[in-house]
């Protein structure tokens, strides 16, 4: 057992060569892709409560060196079984004593640094792309708020696997929305070589969001192919009220219903 990793989240990975590297500025995790792979024993680390393991796979189930990107499984005690009453679900979860937690990510010098949910990964030509790799080369566009874009795909009949961009727009700029797609388009032909089959606007406030704030890009797609993308309804003082008055409602049933 290595020393009890801390966990962090890392955001930024690219693939080479069709593995997956680290790509960061960050000079101490930069070394990880100086790692060379070897034929010994994968590491298994020790993390969270007693007796529970953690370690990362490749999509053969085979455990991989430090530095190198793969699906995060955990084991030990506490570790559920599966589902209840869904043996489908179990399968696709549970390998042998390990459970796939559907996270992406890797270990460096002792530490588990989270890449994203291995669900959101985009595969184009046989290319694997993190979506936040295409989403970090739009931070800068005028136009587009920051940190609110959502880079997606889907598989099209006769296309293949296509990249969806849905962006939600800079309420404060007045900058045509024409040229707000065109430079998305440039920066991801110029950064990733691929051109979007489309390139959606939003109003802000329009990408479905985890209760902490995280985007759920695969509800955003959900949404998008099923035209239900939509910005979220307008709060006024009456809506505000009419809210209130419900909410307290509720609440003196509930407590006429306890006396």
């Amino acid at each position: 057992m290595g020393a009890v990793p801390n966990a962090k989240n890392y955001q930024s990975v690219k693939t080479h060569l069709g593995r997956w590297t680290v790509r960061t500025r960050d000079p101490s995790v930069r070394a990880a892709r100086k790692f060379a792979e070897t034929t010994c024993d994968r590491p298994a680390y020790r993390i969270g409560g007693p007796g529970v393991e953690v370690a990362i796979f490749d999509d053969q189930e085979q455990r991989v060196p430090d530095g190198r990107v793969g699906r995060i499984g955990v084991k030990g005690p506490s570790i559920t079984k599966g589902y209840w009453e869904s043996p489908e679900l179990t399968a696709n979860m549970i390998h042998g004593d390990w459970l796939d937690t559907g996270d992406l990510g890797f270990f460096h010098e002792g530490e588990l640094y989270i890449a994203g949910r291995a669900k959101d990964l985009i595969i184009i030509r046989g290319r694997n792309y993190a979506p936040q790799e295409m989403e970090e080369l739009l931070l800068d566009v005028e136009g587009v708020r920051k940190g609110c874009t959502a880079a997606v795909s889907t598989m099209i009949e006769g296309e293949g696997e296509q990249l969806i961009i849905l962006a939600e727009k800079d309420p404060r700029s007045k900058r045509p929305e024409e040229e707000v797609i065109a430079e998305i388009n440039h920066c991801i032909l110029t950064g990733l070589s691929l051109k979007p089959r489309d390139v959606e606007l939003l109003e802000p406030g329009t990408l479905p969001r985890t209760s902490s704030g995280k985007l759920r890009r695969s509800e955003a797609l959900r949404q998008f192919l099923a035209g239900e993308l939509v910005p979220p309804e307008k709060v006024n003082a009456l809506k505000l009220l009419f809210e209130v008055g419900k909410s307290q409602l509720a609440w003196a049933k509930f407590r006429a219903e306890k006396k």
